[in-house]
């Protein structure tokens, strides 16, 4: 039970900060590329730039989803009736 808890921590930590994550991977493929296209490099530099590219697209799709997501929440508490009232006097 505790390894299981444990893994549920962890896949809420990586989920927490997966476009950070992302962005650091879209990062290193874009330098990759610029790198093979500077060394003459042409045919790996186009594939680390398609990969690169497609990193980019997945990390809006991320930010896109979490904004939407987000202002959903935020539409609900405001509609959402007090937890707690104040006692009436008598």
């Amino acid at each position: 039970m505790e390894r299981m808890i444990r893994l549920v921590e962890i896949g809420l930590t990586i989920g927490k900060n997966l476009v950070v994550i992302i962005a650091a991977f879209v990062g290193i493929t874009i330098a990759i590329a610029a790198y093979n296209f500077a060394t003459g490099n042409i045919a790996w530099g186009i594939v680390n730039s398609v990969f690169g590219a497609g990193g980019l697209v997945f990390l809006a799709q991320i930010r896109q989803k979490r904004r939407r997501h987000y202002s959903r929440r935020a539409k609900y508490r405001e509609t959402r009736p007090p937890k707690y009232r104040e006692a009436e006097a008598a």
